[in-house]
């Protein structure tokens, strides 16, 4: 019985012990739950703000961008539409004018372009349709390359082949600044060109000459570019005459 009550005694003395040491324990284990919850939202708060600042910094970089886009798209626009009007009156010269030697002579230039005045930042563009505009340039070059050999070799004094694959060439560069423009134009959700219903419509009037010499090839593998460049001829005018 003397044992019994020495180890409720001991038992005593050493439950504050325990209370303590069980309370540290508990205490320490519910710090470390709170510290490692804490840390979790804490990641998940740095994370949060992390995107945020990534789909800021995105959105101002995309508005940087459409802003560019805008405003060298628009240099672009008028110079390609004006070089496009002015290709107009070279698709159209069929030498007709002569010169003092009675040589057929041009009575319109085909119009140069550069977009060395050109202040935005190119790299606004989509890379296909930067190629392209860029392209335009190095084309007009290669066509009066064509057209130098051309008229070398063409029989004068009409000069027909020169001046036939003059007016292709004004024709299908004026197309395609127009065509750029267009694209341009959709791109940044601009309004089309205006003037479309009118007679001196430029696009409309490149278009005409086109479809005449694609008729003109049509018939010249059958009867030579002279004869078919008559028959052609020939059928606009009879055209003519029905309308009046």
């Amino acid at each position: 019985y003397q044992d019994e009550i020495n180890m409720a005694e001991g038992f005593s003395e050493w439950l504050p012990v325990i209370s303590t040491l069980a309370g540290g324990v508990l205490a320490f284990g519910a710090a470390l739950v709170v510290n490692k919850v804490n840390h979790r939202y804490a990641l998940e708060r740095e994370a949060r703000a992390a995107a945020e600042r990534q789909r800021h910094e995105m959105k101002v970089a995309q508005d940087k961008l459409e802003r560019e886009q805008y405003f060298i798209s628009t240099e672009l626009i008028f110079q390609l539409e004006r070089f496009g009007e002015d290709c107009v009156a070279a698709a159209w010269d069929y030498g007709e004018k002569e010169d003092e030697s009675g040589i057929a002579s041009a009575d319109s230039d085909i119009p140069s372009i550069s977009f060395s005045a050109i202040t935005g930042d190119w790299r606004a563009l989509p890379p296909s349709l930067m190629f392209r505009i860029r392209e335009l340039d190095v084309q007009l070059a290669e066509s009066r390359n064509a057209l130098s050999i051309e008229r070398e070799n063409d029989a004068e004094p009409h000069l027909t082949e020169f001046f036939f694959w003059r007016r292709r060439y004004a024709t299908r560069l004026g197309i395609k600044a127009f065509l750029l423009a267009a694209k341009l134009r959709k791109l940044n959700g601009m309004p089309e060109m205006k003037g479309t219903r009118s007679d001196w419509f430029a696009p409309r009037n490149l278009w005409k000459q086109y479809c005449e010499q694609r008729e003109i090839l049509r018939h010249r593998n059958q009867s030579g570019l002279v004869l078919a460049v008559c028959i052609i001829a020939k059928i606009h005018e009879k055209n003519e005459k029905d309308m009046i």
